[in-house]
């Protein structure tokens, strides 16, 4: 059996939005993170490996079924503290525009495509009791591999 291709394209997505000057001008930096610091000041971007399932069984001798192929799906949460959606909404928008350019996935073994799934915003709440509004959006992509 294959082993887990989350970390690749974890990584990848990661590199590819650092990477990215207009994501860098929305969040005021390079502020994307698998791990947000503590005390990081809003707006940021936080990237996880979601659900990871096999996209093809075979039926070859010693592989168990698993071809290793893959989809792979990345979220991205999106935080923000400006009083109002708009903040979140351009960071989201702008997310989806990075993680489906197939440039985004290529030094990602076995790359084939990634698909957009999911761009679901939560109620703001104010996680501290102190009158600060959290917004948050959460996008996911889908991202398959051979």
């Amino acid at each position: 059996m294959a082993g887990s291709r989350v970390p690749d394209v974890v990584n990848a997505a990661v590199d590819a939005l650092r990477d990215d000057s207009t994501l860098a001008t929305l969040l005021g930096g390079e502020k994307v993170y698998t791990h947000v610091p503590e005390k990081t000041v809003t707006p940021y971007a936080m990237v996880m490996g979601g659900d990871e399932i096999p996209w093809a069984e075979t039926m070859e001798l010693g592989d168990d079924g698993d071809s290793g192929g893959r989809q792979i799906d990345v979220i991205v949460q999106l935080v923000s503290t400006y009083r109002g959606s708009s903040q979140v909404d351009d960071l989201a928008s702008r997310v989806m525009v990075v993680l489906t350019d197939a440039a985004t996935w290529a030094a990602v073994s076995g790359f084939q495509v990634a698909l957009f799934i999911r761009n679901a915003a939560n109620p703001p709440i104010d996680l501290n009791a102190d009158g600060v509004l959290w917004f948050v959006r959460l996008v996911t992509v889908r991202v398959t591999v051979g």
